[in-house]
C-alpha cells in the first residue's frame, strides 16, 4: 500500500519505532512503480465512499437487501475509523520519512493513517455485499 505499511508492536501500528520497518514500507514502495502512478490513483479512489456506493449500486440492483446492509454499514465503517485513529494516533509515512524517498499518491498527509479508511470502507462494503 502506497499510503503506508502497518506493523504491529504491542497492540500499536507505528512505521517509526523500527528501522527494519522503515526498509520493508521503502521496499514495499518502491516495488509499486512497476505500476504507473494512475492504476494506484483508480485503486486508491475505490476505498473512497463517494467512489465505491455508486459502483456498488449496480452490483446490488438485483438484490435490495445487500444495498440496504451496505447503506446501514456506512455509519459502523465511519465510526470505527474515527474511533481507531483516535486511539492508535499512527504517524504517516509522510511525517516519519524524508519525502523524497519515497512515492507518494496524493497529498502528503501526516497523522491518523491507522486503522486504513480505505481499507475499512471496502471490508465493510464487501461484508454487506456478501
Amino acid at each position: 500500500m502506497l499510503g503506508g505499511v502497518i506493523l504491529w508492536d504491542g497492540g500499536v501500528a507505528h512505521l517509526s519505532a523500527c528501522p527494519a520497518q522503515q526498509m520493508a514500507f521503502l521496499a514495499v514502495n518502491g516495488g509499486s512503480t512497476i505500476l504507473p502512478a494512475w492504476f494506484w490513483y483508480g485503486l486508491t479512489g475505490l476505498g473512497d465512499a463517494a467512489v465505491l456506493m455508486p459502483a456498488l449500486a449496480l452490483l446490488t440492483l438485483r438484490k435490495p437487501q445487500a444495498w440496504a446492509a451496505v447503506v446501514a454499514s456506512v455509519p459502523t465503517a465511519a465510526l470505527m475509523s474515527v474511533l481507531g485513529k483516535h486511539w492508535s494516533a499512527v504517524a504517516r509515512p509522510a511525517a516519519v520519512l524524508d519525502a523524497s524517498s519515497f512515492t507518494l499518491i496524493g497529498e502528503a498527509l501526516r497523522y491518523n493513517s491507522f486503522p486504513s479508511g480505505h481499507s475499512i470502507t471496502v471490508f465493510a462494503a464487501a461484508a454487506a455485499v456478501l
